[in-house]
Parts: C-alpha cells; sequence; structure tokens
C-alpha cells in the first residue's frame, strides 16, 4: 500500500507538471490506473486497516498512504463531488492519525517514522490548502505546532535522535519539510534544524525532490541549533534532560515509561539512555533487520525488541509482556534547579508470573557540579 500510495502521488504530480507533453495514449493509462489502483478501492473499500484506527493506534501508513491517494485525487480528479467525498473521507482518517500524537506533540514511533508519516502529511496539507484555496487546513491548531516542532525536542546531540521503538539514532530530516513548516507555522527554530539536514536525501522519491527546489531555506537561517534544557511528553513519559543544552557535547539523559502497545512497539517500559559527547554509552539498540518474521508472531523473540534487549530488570527470570495491558505508572515527574526525575512503577510491564507488586525504577540526572 505505501508503493502504490508514494506512485500515485509522484505519477500525478508528472503528469500536472509535463502531462501535455506526454504520448495521449500514456497520459490516459496513468489516469486509468490511478482511478482502478487507488480512488475506486479508496471509495467503496473498508478493509484498508490503515484507514480507520482505534483512538490512538494510527500509524506512519495512515498518513503516507492517504497522502499519496488523496494528493494525486488533487490533482487529477475532475468530478467535484468525488473529490469532496475522497477528501472527507481523509479527513477523517487523518483525525485518527493526528490523535496518535502524543498532546505535547509525541510520537511514540520515534523521529524517523514523524519524518516518514509527517513528512507526506505536510505535503497532502499544502496540496489541500492550494486545491481549497486556504478553505481547509490539515495544519491548523496549536497541536499541529507542537507535532511539527517534535524533532527539536528528540534531539540527544545535533545529529542524533532519540531512538525508542523501532527507530535509528542517525534520523536525517527532509530540509524541505523542515523549511516548510518552520514558516508556515513560524518556527523558526526548524530553520537552524534544516540547515543541518542534507539537500536532496530523498532524491529518488519525486515527490520529496521536487518541493526540495522551491521549499528552500531563507539566505539569512542561523546555523545554530538551541536545545531545550528539559524536555516532556507526558502521555508517552518521555523524559530528555539536558545538562548544558547550549553544548552539544553535553551529558544527556533519555528516559522512557509509556506501555507496550505502542506502534512500532519494542517491550521497552522503563528504558533510558545515557549519551554525552555525541555517543549514547548506554544506548538504545534501535530497530532490528525488517522481515516477515520481525513483524509476525515472533517478533518478542528478537533481541532488540525483547526487554532482555534493553537496559530493564528480569525480576525472578521474567521478561516484559506486550500488550495494552503492560504498561508504566507515572510516580513523578520533577524539574528542579538540581535535578530532572523521572520515577515510574514498571510492574505492570511484567506478567503476574514475575511476582511483583512493585517495581519503582527513578532515573535523574543530577544538575550539581561534578566534586
Amino acid at each position: 500500500d505505501l508503493g502504490v500510495a508514494m506512485t500515485a502521488l509522484e505519477m500525478a504530480e508528472m503528469d500536472s507538471l509535463v502531462g501535455d507533453r506526454l504520448d495521449p495514449l500514456l497520459r490516459k493509462r496513468i489516469h486509468d490506473e490511478l482511478d482502478r489502483r487507488c480512488f475506486r478501492p479508496y471509495l467503496i473499500r473498508h478493509d484498508h486497516w490503515w484507514l480507520y484506527q482505534d483512538e490512538g493506534r494510527a500509524a506512519n501508513w495512515t498518513a503516507v498512504c492517504n497522502a499519496g491517494i488523496v494528493g494525486a485525487a488533487l490533482h487529477i480528479e475532475k468530478d467535484p463531488a468525488r473529490l469532496a467525498d475522497i477528501l472527507a473521507r481523509c479527513a477523517h482518517s487523518l483525525d485518527g492519525y493526528i490523535q496518535s500524537f502524543d498532546p505535547d506533540g509525541g510520537c511514540s514511533e520515534g523521529p524517523g517514522y514523524w519524518e516518514y508519516g509527517f513528512g507526506y502529511y505536510t505535503i497532502l496539507a499544502d496540496l489541500v490548502d492550494w486545491r481549497t484555496e486556504g478553505a481547509v487546513d490539515f495544519l491548523a491548531g496549536e497541536k499541529m505546532r507542537k507535532v511539527a516542532a517534535y524533532p527539536l525536542h528528540t534531539l540527544l546531540s545535533p545529529d542524533v535522535c532519540v531512538n525508542f521503538s523501532d527507530c535509528d539514532a542517525d534520523v536525517r530530516f527532509s530540509q524541505s519539510i523542515l523549511t516548510y513548516l518552520a514558516g508556515r507555522l513560524d518556527l523558526p527554530a526548524l530553520y537552524s534544524l534544516a540547515a543541518r539536514q542534507p539537500k536532496f536525501h530523498r532524491q529518488s522519491n519525486f515527490s520529496y525532490a521536487i518541493r526540495e527546489l522551491f521549499w528552500a531555506l531563507p539566505g539569512n537561517t542561523d546555523e545554530q541549533l538551541m536545545l531545550n534544557r528539559h524536555d516532556w511528553f507526558g502521555n508517552m513519559m518521555w523524559m530528555l534532560a539536558r545538562y548544558e543544552p547550549e553544548n552539544p557535547d553535553t551529558l544527556v539523559l533519555a528516559a522512557k515509561g509509556g506501555s507496550n502497545f505502542e506502534m512500532h512497539n519494542q517491550n521497552d517500559v522503563g528504558n533510558f539512555i545515557v549519551h554525552v559527547k555525541g555517543e549514547s554509552l548506554i544506548p538504545d539498540l534501535g530497530r532490528g533487520r525488517y522481515t516477515k518474521q520481525y513483524f509476525g508472531p515472533e517478533r518478542y523473540d528478537h533481541f532488540v525488541n525483547s526487554s532482555i534487549g534493553h537496559s530493564l530488570p528480569v525480576p525472578n527470570g521474567m521478561l516484559q509482556s506486550n500488550g495494552p495491558d503492560f504498561a508504566a505508572e507515572l510516580i513523578e515527574h520533577r524539574v528542579t534547579e538540581r535535578e530532572d526525575t523521572l520515577i515510574t512503577d514498571i510492574a505492570g510491564a511484567y506478567p503476574t508470573e514475575a511476582g511483583l507488586s512493585s517495581l519503582r525504577r527513578t532515573l535523574t540526572l543530577h544538575r550539581e557540579a561534578p566534586s
């Protein structure tokens, strides 16, 4: 589905740009295939798992598939009633996608999947704004500004991200997407992050590459990237504490509570990362190799997905379990001049066979000067 949707948008945008120069039979084929493979199934079928999900369970697929199909329709669909039906279905589906973000803007899938999913969401939002002449705004509201700013709050050092869940540490963001969001939502700090990204990092993808040409950084961008002293995503229970945020080599503690029912979940309730001088001394291993088995019943047999693959206790020889019932309880989140602390009870992440009534984990970044 992802491949079809991304190809659909590329074909529609190429057709929009140079369609009048193509062989008429080729252009007709493009339109016929978009209708057969995308528009008709999108309107009449209800078995696309990514289209409608329970609250909080939508994933990057929801954004990418909607953006590809609906973005293509915005370019070539001539029937306004049919296009309105497509947009209505899309708006309902993407409401679920936005609900999957923490109220503080966090994405439990991690920065890499923010880049993929919300990147395509941004492209679609721009196309909707263009086609409706500003009447429909998919980027309106304070929560959208928080979601757009999420990458800024996930950096351990200027080029290394928190890699909880199936996420890589060396995420490279789209310069064009960050630039567009910075200007559209008045988030100037995103310009500084954008300036650190490679240009045309998705050059194999036409829809991204064409935007790199037009969503360009302003000439006076300040490349000094300033991170926060402390970042917190309440529902996900993610805390990032930086000892000296103005120092790119500073000591950083990233800690999480959360649940073992997240999208791209790993059984990592209570996990943490210690990072200094651009290196994670106590790391999260990130994602494993993507295979059919990796996303099947054997998922938690993979070392990187099980709790034994994280910095977590093994009480009475038991590992954490996955599912909605296995989660942390937030005991305290405290920020003072002397320390930043996250206290969670992670007993609920383990099966009853572990024999736990309570298992509290306290993770603190101390701010006292070294003695």
